[in-house]
């Protein structure tokens, strides 16, 4: 693979979690009757203003910035880490197609926001085998960031909990900084390994 199209595709797995942090912050200001963070983003997408264009419009575009990326990891020595990837991105496309409320888009965002936590965790894994060990710790770490921010809501009492929008946003802002992580590491040694890049 050409050294310009790993690069390329590559700028994708920072553009997706860019532009899908930016969609909920804009949709969420556009919103005349949000309430954050006590509601999920998806009721911003139930309105009939045009924050609810605003949102589901951004998922789709955001979740199909993702695809090149998905496509470049899959292309590499574990297949199964786009597939994941893809997922992800796939499910918030998803779920801005099938708006709330509605199974379809339960289905999808499930997907997407529980795919945060799994596939972190399934590259870790691999990392750890293959002997990277600081690559697998980053990994745990933000999968498990993406999963604890879910405790208080579900576990906790209800002075404790956050919000469903608050748990959502830490969610996001996990994908961010693990996904341009992901993307640093394909890009520093791109020819070496398209799933990782060489060594974190």
């Amino acid at each position: 693979m050409a050294v310009a199209s790993i690069r390329w595709q590559t700028v994708s797995g920072i553009a997706f979690p860019g532009a899908l942090l930016g969609t909920v912050i804009a949709a969420t200001v556009a919103s005349p009757t949000y309430r954050w963070p006590a509601e999920p983003f998806s009721t911003i997408g139930q309105a009939s203003d045009p924050a609810a264009l605003l949102l589901n419009g951004g998922l789709v575009a955001s979740g199909l910035l993702g695809v090149p990326f998905a496509w470049l990891l899959a292309r590499g020595r574990h297949p199964v880490v786009g597939a994941g990837y893809a997922a992800i991105a796939l499910g918030f496309a998803a779920a801005g197609v099938f708006r709330a409320p509605g199974a379809a888009h339960e289905v999808a965002a499930g997907i997407a926001l529980f795919g945060v936590w799994l596939v972190p965790w399934l590259l870790a894994a691999l990392d750890w085998r293959a002997g990277d060990r600081r690559a697998a710790g980053i990994g745990v770490g933000f999968g498990t960031l993406a999963v604890v921010g879910w405790l208080p809501y579900d576990l906790g009492p209800a002075w404790a909990r956050p919000g469903y929008g608050g748990v959502e946003l830490l969610v996001l802002l996990t994908l961010a900084g693990w996904s341009c992580w992901l993307a640093r590491r394909v890009w520093r040694v791109p020819e070496a390994n398209p799933r990782t890049g060489g060594a974190g």
